[in-house]
């Protein structure tokens, strides 16, 4: 997990190392372009020569960042998975941000979407405590 996620930030650094000085060049192509009497070439030239960088480096950037929030999020599932298989295939919002690094309002979100993907199914015990039943874990 470790090893992919320095994947995913030595992809954004490359995209953005790509980004950054083509953006630069550009901005100075036209920034001098209107300076020069052949402005337009200068301009023309530099448009050429910095979309393509430009355009990689932020496809780059943007698809690393968003393989990156999927693998965080199906992380935090398979943590929760695990300790609802380790309490017999039940757990509450409080059991969750006790037992992991997340916050009570995390927790809920995140079982609350495994209610909807029909994962877990949402019972009240004799105490009145809301708990996410787990079929498949118990």
């Amino acid at each position: 997990m470790n090893n992919l996620r320095k994947s995913y930030q030595l992809q954004k650094i490359i995209g953005l190392v790509l980004l950054i000085p083509a953006a630069a060049f550009l901005l100075f192509a036209i920034i001098g372009g209107f300076f020069m009497v052949e402005g337009i070439n200068l301009m023309l030239g530099g448009f050429m020569f910095s979309v393509l960088p430009i355009l990689l480096g932020y496809l780059l950037f943007i698809n690393a960042t968003k393989k990156e929030k999927q693998n965080f999020e199906m992380g935090r599932e398979k943590m929760t998975l695990e300790l609802a298989a380790q309490h017999n295939g039940v757990l509450t919002q409080a059991v969750l941000a006790k037992k992991s690094n997340l916050t009570i309002a995390e927790s809920g979100e995140i079982l609350s979407e495994l209610t909807i993907k029909g994962i877990a199914t949402v019972e009240v015990n004799e105490n009145g405590a809301i708990e996410y039943h787990f079929s498949g874990l118990k």
